[in-house]
């Protein structure tokens, strides 16, 4: 087992919440500077975006949001809090053009008449968060007839997002998720950390944890497709209200997708009281290859036969693993029970 490049994503993720000003003098509190122009009102800067356009976002918090309507453009914040920002509705950033990059962006406070108020509204082809910060809001972003869009997140933290069960940490519907070296946590009301409608989910180096959060599944795959998860770590707290961690396929099964789970390397912490499900697939799929080796799983598993594979390490509670605290796993706790694995 390779619980050891686990370790050194986990400990990637102390760098992740890092200010960018790509090397240039960043604007001042207050300003945005678009393509070497600037202005000192969101509105007029977004008249002045145009293709290929790198718009620099000062210090200092913003309550007007924004739409990116052109191909290639670059949004970049510097200690950059949108709050409370809404536009058509929607969010606080509606994208509908292809090529976009969001990075170094505080969001909260998104609220809507629908609920599903989200920091991004993504309606374009590929977009690339990075280094952003979304909570406290309906929803982190909301993927919307998006079609074959991609998103790329890296390097980000989504808390306290999720509403009535129906708007979460991340919702997407295009042809690629693909998150990276991420956290979320505490997410609330029932919703998920990451609800994907995508064809092809990929999460490599992610924390889910759901502290003390009323959440719902860490990952939900409501239409199926294709899964990897990858050198992360997932707990499911005590107050959770639903006892399956990963979803696949419980909605209705999507046209034109491969079906494929593969999980591996990864650490996964069940606390809730009544058990908990590591997966729940639909009964009735079609042909499906499911891979689940090389995991640590500590708690009480109503599927254990899923996670029977010698090369998976089942601990019943964190008593026999060795863990003490009823939090996520420190990269100390992590290489212990590497060693244990192994003994």
């Amino acid at each position: 087992m390779n619980i050891i490049s686990a370790v050194i994503g986990f400990l990637l993720l102390s760098a992740v919440f890092t200010n960018n000003a790509h090397g240039q003098i960043g604007p001042k509190d207050g300003e945005i500077i678009v393509d070497g122009y600037s202005f000192f009102d969101i509105r007029e800067a977004e008249k002045n975006v145009k293709e290929n356009s790198t718009v620099f976002i000062g210090p200092g918090t913003y309550t007007q949001g924004m739409k990116i309507s052109h191909d290639n453009v670059s949004i970049i914040g510097n200690n950059t809090h949108f709050k409370g920002a809404v536009i058509e509705g929607k969010g606080t950033f509606v994208v509908t053009s292809n090529n976009v990059l969001i990075e170094s962006i505080e969001c909260s406070g998104v609220e809507v008449p629908s609920e599903n108020g989200a920091c991004v509204r993504h309606e374009g082809g590929k977009l690339t968060l990075s280094n952003v910060h979304f909570h406290h809001s309906e929803q982190g972003l909301l993927q919307g007839s998006a079609g074959d869009g991609e998103l790329h997140v890296k390097y980000s933290l989504f808390e306290y997002l999720g509403k009535n069960g129906q708007a979460h940490g991340l919702y997407t519907s295009g042809a690629l998720l693909d998150v990276k070296h991420s956290i979320f946590r505490n997410t609330k009301d029932q919703g998920h950390a990451i609800k994907s409608r995508s064809k092809v989910t990929k999460i490599t180096n992610v924390v889910i944890d759901s502290g003390t959060g009323d959440d719902s599944r860490a990952v939900d795959i409501p239409n199926g497709g294709e899964l990897y998860i990858k050198d992360s770590v997932f707990y499911q707290g005590v107050n959770t209200v639903n006892g399956q961690i990963i979803g696949y396929a419980l909605e209705s099964l999507g046209r034109q997708r491969n079906y494929q789970i593969e999980i591996t390397n990864s650490i996964v912490i069940g606390e809730r009281p009544n058990g908990n499900t590591f997966l729940l697939v639909r009964k009735d799929m079609p042909e499906l290859k499911v891979s689940v080796f090389d995991n640590v799983l500590i708690g009480r598993f109503t599927d254990k036969d899923l996670i029977s594979d010698k090369s998976n390490i089942h601990f019943e509670d964190r008593k026999e693993a060795g863990l003490k605290k009823s939090t996520l796993p420190s990269s100390k706790d992590i290489l212990a029970l590497r060693l244990k694995a192994i003994q």
